[in-house]
């Protein structure tokens, strides 16, 4: 998982690496 965009990173819909919407 990512660090960046999973915490202060862009929203879920800009998140091309966290595996959070995947």
């Amino acid at each position: 998982p990512s660090t960046t965009s999973a915490t202060t990173g862009p929203p879920p819909k800009l998140c091309l690496v966290c595996s959070d919407e995947a």
